[in-house]
């Protein structure tokens, strides 16, 4: 049940969350707090993953916050990049292809975690 709800957060929530997060960016001061979001994100990733509790399940909370923080610092950086990238490019078709390679790529962690199971055994 849980890796079923993993995958509809990733698949369903990545993508939105990056479709808001690059609709919302117009202004250069919108894409420096992005910037300082996705910097949050990783921080706050790499302190909740080296916190030690008292327990297993503690244990195990801190490593699921841990790495739901990176992802979503994961898929606000692609949202940061395509931000900048959009405001570089004039062809609307371009931008329409980044756009979706970044919606595309917002799935790559739970590719990656997939490929380490299997090889895992």
């Amino acid at each position: 049940m849980s890796i079923a709800v993993l995958f509809f957060a990733v698949f369903l929530a990545g993508p939105v969350a990056y479709y808001v997060l690059v609709k919302q960016m117009r202004a250069p001061g919108e894409l420096r707090v992005l910037a300082v979001l996705v910097v949050s994100f990783l921080v706050g990733g790499v302190m909740s993953g080296r916190l030690k509790g008292s327990g297993a399940d503690v244990d195990l909370f801190m490593a699921v916050t841990s790495l739901l923080l990176f992802w979503c610092g994961w898929v606000a950086l692609l949202a940061l990049c395509t931000a900048v990238v959009n405001r570089r490019l004039e062809s609307g078709m371009v931008k329409k292809m980044v756009f979706a390679l970044g919606a595309v790529a917002t799935t790559l962690p739970w590719m990656g975690w997939i490929a380490a199971e299997w090889m895992a055994g």
